[in-house]
């Protein structure tokens, strides 16, 4: 006659919609099996029932004479996951800035956990870019919700510089503006607010640039004094002159060297001993470079680069 058995696993068990598990007992031969839901027959004539749905299952075996021996049962829940929905954004106003918020709607959690650690439901005071909230139920059922908190770009300011050449004042500073949300206001340390400024002598200037959402950036720029290959502080030569990979740079005294590009940017920078110097540019884009050398005396120029 069959034997009582156990439907393998817990007396309860929690699944997400969607889901499903296999209720199991052991086999016995010769023997049928009957599988309800509810009271109601389910399933084939098997020792296993796969399930997803919430009821209490239960089971009954019998032989051919008709002897039947009982089965415990197990009441099965089904839940469903937690629905997350988003109910609005607020942008981050300036660049690099920490006053974004995300505002969601939740059903049906139980915890919540941000990408970034928060456990509320809304963000706030938060920079741009990408978040997840992750929403688990009592049951261990999950959502998730991925949202994108955008913010400004980046203000950014590039130059076209003109150096000082002889002793008139005659540099210049071609500004291009991009990034940001346009139109600019700008305000040099000159006191320009114009946005392109010159007959400028050699110094360093600067620009504070503010933007549409005022949000603001500083850039710092130099106009230097060109003399030309040929000092008369020392005796320098810069040859190859246009350069294609490298150009060498000679002198009797010793002294320190800087490469700028043409927006005033250090690229490149060294000690010169006596001597020559080979400097290697075949990584640096085709272009003109500014050559700052200056003597341990202090006396400095700029020789023109092309390469």
């Amino acid at each position: 006659q069959p034997t009582a058995a156990l439907i393998e696993g817990p007396s309860t068990l929690t699944l997400c919609n969607g889901s499903n598990t296999t209720l199991t007992v052991a086999p016995q031969s010769g023997v049928s099996y009957a599988w309800t839901r509810d009271g109601s027959a389910i399933g084939a004539n098997a020792n296993t029932l796969t399930v997803g749905a919430s009821g209490v299952y239960a089971l009954s075996l019998s032989n051919a004479c008709g002897t039947v021996a009982s089965v415990n049962s197990i009441t099965v829940n089904a839940e469903n996951a937690p629905v997350l929905s988003l109910v609005s954004t607020t942008p981050v106003g300036c660049s690099g800035a920490q006053n974004g918020a995300i505002d969601v709607s939740v059903q049906g959690a139980s915890t919540l956990l941000w990408s970034n650690g928060a456990g509320t439901e809304d963000l706030s005071g938060v920079g741009a870019g990408d978040y997840q909230l992750l929403a688990s139920s009592a049951g261990g059922c999950e959502s998730t919700l991925n949202v994108t908190l955008i913010g400004s770009s980046p203000i950014i300011a590039e130059a076209q510089i003109t150096p000082q050449v002889g002793s008139s004042p005659n540099g210049s500073i071609d500004l291009t503006i991009t990034g940001g949300l346009p139109p600019f206001t700008v305000s040099w340390s000159n006191g320009s607010t114009e946005q392109d400024i010159s007959q400028l002598t050699t110094g360093t200037y600067t620009v504070t640039i503010t933007d549409a959402n005022n949000c603001t950036q500083n850039f710092e720029f130099m106009v230097d004094v060109l003399t030309g290959v040929a000092l008369n502080m020392a005796q320098i030569e810069v040859f190859p002159n246009p350069a294609a990979d490298f150009f060498i740079l000679r002198s009797p005294l010793s002294g320190y060297w800087q490469l700028h590009d043409i927006s005033g940017r250090q690229i490149l920078q060294g000690e010169h001993l006596n001597g020559d110097q080979i400097i290697s540019v075949s990584n640096l884009p085709k272009g003109l470079y500014l050559l700052r050398f200056q003597l341990q005396n202090g006396q400095r120029s700029v020789v023109k680069v092309m390469h």
